[in-house]
């Protein structure tokens, strides 16, 4: 299991899966970067590390890209509804 800052139960078709993101970190070249994935169980489905000019960037830009990618896919919801409620950037 990775070490999540924030997390976010997802079902699709009558499973669950956890959406997390960590705490973005410095890349050391002064711009920030924030992995973002999806768990069904143990098995990790998605995993992304995005970038941006400081950690919120990176942050929202991590779930942003984290909601398209679910969204493309298909059939996932969060608390019974369609909108996922992540950041569109």
């Amino acid at each position: 299991m990775p070490n999540p800052i924030v997390t976010r139960l997802l079902s699709c078709e009558g499973d669950d899966y956890l959406l997390f993101a960590e705490q973005p970190v410095e890349d050391g070249h002064g711009a920030w970067e924030t992995r973002v994935g999806l768990l069904q169980g143990d098995k990790e489905i998605l995993s992304l590390t995005i970038g941006g000019c400081d950690s919120l960037q990176s942050l929202l830009l991590a779930l942003s890209v984290a909601k398209s990618w679910l969204v493309a896919k298909g059939g996932f919801t969060f608390d019974g509804n369609n909108d996922l409620m992540l950041p569109d950037i």
